[in-house]
Parts: structure tokens; C-alpha cells; sequence
């Protein structure tokens, strides 16, 4: 039976209440009372039946679960946050939702047409489907969802986690948990895209399962690059993890006519919440295994490392290789080759201190290995992005390592610096570049006479 209950006017909000009781959390100790979810459908044109009791709304649907978080004000003594914190109370504003209710949103779901079945707690969806849950967006055209379970099924569908560039596609996905799915005729694609860009490198199976301690296991499985099958396995695990814990990581692929296929299949290592280490194994089928490691620590914001060596005795460095020099205009006859480079701010007993490392083999490493996981791009863009400086251009070749540190007071300031010249050129025609003793520089401004004239 249809009840006479249309809402038409456009974008009108219409908020289901799934259960009719709450649960408060025992107020002793606690700071927030945790009330009933709900879900909200906004659309242009929402009907309502009441036998069976359902809901179809149409165009620009929007369906959210919301969670409304209850804050009340602590009376506890005792040294608060902002004092352990180091922050000022005086002038505080106070923190937003104190004594108020605040609406978190959990899920959302965008669709053109959905059918809400209330008694069943299920959707059918069709039409631009769009669900965003946790690092999760899944698309597809069609789709049947439990809301309870938060489960479904969902038809030409695709998956990106943005933040570990884990790309799914699949005839059909299934959601089977939180972060786990089922897919069939799919793709596993770990590298980043852009809208409609073809993936360098793809992975292909007839089934495959995302868990969630972060593995994709797949079948019937077809390793492609740049869509052309080159590698077919019945059975393969890929690393897909969303937390900070131990194990492989995403691997990376290149072919080229320089350096034959390569394979980068990186090991994370936790050593704890504050520092880590990373190998990066490269197998590069013409040039041989080019071993990386990189280690890095943060105390706070203000104290952090960052280190990273490779090393590779080349196999295509060798007078013989007439076609390698020629090609690429190379110099360098070393067969041994590595790149040392780290940056470091550290904060000791009031000094700054500030520690730039840059030392590679020869003036052709560099433009060499630009690309890659570890290659000058990444690596320069990485440590510019944290650190806020990066190195020097790839062509350079003098490449300074610094150290510096800087201690400062009223008006006054004392800064030491020692400087070291990694010289790479290929033709040392001039003088050696000179090196920087530790030096001391001194810098004050003092009050003449209890005026407002100053000497520096």
C-alpha cells in the first residue's frame, strides 16, 4: 500500500531512525555519551510506502550514517591538556562540542535512484553509485546494500584507496566486512592514476580476495604491462596494507630498453611508533640487483632523520657496453655505484641543529636513476615535502654536505658550520672545491648607553 506522503521539494531531508533506544556510556570518567546512529537520505523527489515500509528517492541521492557524539564538560582536577601540552589557558576558547552535540558522519552513499527496504534494513542502488567508508571510495552502476552489516554487491564497480594508490576494478565486488572484499573478472592496480589514465603495470585475476590484516590474495592471476600479459601465475599474494605494521610493500615494475624489466619489491620493517626501516631490493635484468635501505625517526615535529643509500656494481658499466656510453653520453667508468643522502633536524639542549647529506658516486648516477621508487624524483620530492629543503639539482656536480647549528637569545645568535664538497666532476681542470673547517659566526645587537641606538 502506497501512502499519499510525496516529498518533492528539491533537496529535502529525510532522517531515519533505525533503532529506538540509545546507549549512554557510564558518566564516570568519561567526556562523551554516545546516542543512536541514524541514517539521512537527501534527494530531489522522496516517496514513502507504508506497506511494505520502504522508500525510493530519486535524483542526486544522498544517504548518510551519522553518529551523534554527546560532550559534556569534565569537573576532574588535576593537570589538564593544555598544560602538559605546553599550551596557554588564559584567553582559551573553548574546545568545540563542550556541553554540546556534535554529528560525525561514518558513511556516505550517492546514488541517482535508490530503494530503501526499512524492515529488511537493505538498499538497491543504481545509477553512479558512490560509497565512501574509512580510506575507501567505491564506484559502480549498480549495487544492493546491507546497511546493518554495512555488505553489498555491486556490479562494474572500481575501488580506490587513495592514500596507499591501491586501485580495484571488477565485473563484480563484493563487500564482505569493513575493508575486506570478493572480486570477480577483476584488476588490482597498485600505482597512482589519474582519471582515465591506463596503468603502467596491472594485475589481473579471474578471483581475488582483499583481506583485512592487508594481503590480496588472487587466481588465475596475469601480470601486464601497459595492458600487454607478460607473466601468468595460478596462484599470487600482493601486500595491501592499511596500517603500520611489517611486511612487504606495493612493488614496483619498469621495462626499458637501457636497463630490461625491473622488479622493486620493498620490505617495511617497524622498529617502533617513532622509527622505521625500509629495504628496496631492485632487480634490474641488465644492469644486476641494486640493494637501497632507508631508516628514519621522529621525536616531534621539531626532531627527525631521515637516511637512504643504494648501491649497485653495474653490469652495464664497462668499456665494452660502446652502445651504452654512446647512447647515453655517459663519462663515468666506475663499476661500483651508490648514492648517499639523508637530512636531519634535531633539537639538543637549545641548539638547532640541521644536517644535509648528499654524496653519490659519479656525475651520471643521477640522470641515470631519476625514476623509481628510490630514484632522484621521488627521493628529492620526499625529502623536500618533510624537511621543507631538498638537494641539488641532479646535473650538479659539486654536491655540498652541511652541518649547522644555531643557538639563539635575546638579540644575540651563535651559529657553527662545517661544509664538505662532494666533487663528481668528470674533467677537474680547475681547483678542488675547498671545504669548510667548522666555523663559528656570532650576531648580537647591544643598547648603547640605555638608548634606543644599537650596536651590532
Amino acid at each position: 500500500m502506497k501512502s499519499n506522503t510525496e516529498l518533492s521539494p528539491i533537496n529535502t531531508l529525510f532522517s531515519i531512525i533505525l533503532t529506538c533506544c540509545f546507549f549512554l556510556l557510564p558518566a564516570t570518567g568519561m567526556a562523551e555519551v554516545v546516542a543512536t546512529p541514524q541514517w539521512q537520505i537527501t534527494a530531489d523527489k522522496i516517496i514513502r510506502y507504508e506497506t511494505p515500509a520502504s522508500i525510493i528517492a530519486e535524483g542526486n541521492v544522498v544517504l548518510k550514517k551519522t553518529r551523534i557524539i554527546r560532550q559534556r564538560k569534565k569537573n576532574a582536577t588535576g593537570t589538564g591538556w593544555s598544560s602538559l601540552l605546553g599550551e596557554k589557558k588564559a584567553g582559551q576558547k573553548p574546545a568545540a562540542g563542550q556541553g554540546q552535540t556534535v554529528t560525525r558522519t561514518l558513511t556516505t552513499i550517492k546514488a541517482d535512484w535508490i530503494v530503501y527496504d526499512v524492515d529488511r534494513g537493505s538498499v538497491k542502488a543504481r545509477g553512479h553509485i558512490l560509497v565512501r567508508i574509512g580510506p575507501d571510495t567505491l564506484t559502480a552502476e549498480t549495487g544492493r546494500l546491507d546497511l546493518n552489516t554495512e555488505t553489498g554487491t555491486f556490479t562494474n564497480a572500481t575501488i580506490v584507496r587513495q592514500a596507499k594508490n591501491l586501485h580495484l576494478e571488477g565485473r563484480v565486488i563484493e563487500k564482505t566486512g569493513d575493508l575486506t572484499y570478493h572480486i570477480k573478472d577483476g584488476w588490482v592496480i597498485t600505482c597512482k592514476l589519474k582519471n582515465h589514465e591506463a596503468p603502467p603495470w596491472s594485475f589481473a585475476a579471474a578471483d581475488a580476495r582483499i583481506t583485512d590484516n592487508g594481503y590480496a590474495f588472487l587466481k588465475d592471476t596475469t601480470f601486464r604491462i601497459k595492458g600487454v600479459p607478460v607473466l601468468y601465475s595460478p596462484y599470487m599474494i600482493l601486500p595491501i596494507k592499511h596500517s603500520r605494521q611489517t611486511g612487504f610493500l606495493f612493488p614496483s615494475f619498469s621495462m626499458s630498453n637501457r636497463d630490461g624489466f625491473g622488479l622493486n619489491l620493498p620490505l617495511f620493517i617497524n622498529l617502533s611508533p617513532s622509527s622505521d626501516i625500509t629495504l628496496y631490493p631492485e632487480y634490474m635484468a641488465k644492469r644486476g640487483l641494486m640493494a637501497g635501505a632507508e631508516f628514519r625517526y621522529v621525536r616531534d615535529r621539531s626532531s627527525m632523520g631521515d637516511f637512504m643509500v643504494n648501491y649497485l656494481h653495474d653490469g652495464l658499466s664497462d668499456p665494452s657496453e660502446t652502445d651504452y656510453y654512446r647512447d647515453g653520453g655517459y663519462t663515468h667508468t666506475n663499476k661500483d655505484r651508490y648514492w648517499l643522502r639523508g637530512k636531519v633536524d634535531q633539537n639538543i639542549g637549545g641548539w638547532t641543529t640541521r644536517l644535509d647529506l648528499d654524496v653519490v658516486s659519479d656525475r651520471d648516477y643521477l640522470t641515470e636513476f631519476t625514476s623509481g621508487l628510490t630514484g632522484f624524483t621521488v627521493s628529492n620530492q620526499n625529502f623536500a615535502e618533510v624537511f621543507g629543503r631538498s638537494f641539488q639539482n641532479k646535473t650538479t656536480d659539486e654536491r655540498k654536505n652541511t652541518l649547522r647549528v644555531l643557538k639563539s637569545w635575546n638579540n644575540m645568535s651563535l651559529q657553527g658550520e662545517l661544509l664538505g664538497i662532494n666533487d663528481v666532476r668528470a674533467a677537474k681542470t680547475d681547483p678542488t672545491p675547498l671545504w669548510k673547517l667548522p666555523s663559528l659566526n656570532f650576531t648580537g645587537l647591544l643598547p648603547v648607553a640605555g638608548s634606543s641606538v644599537n650596536f651590532d
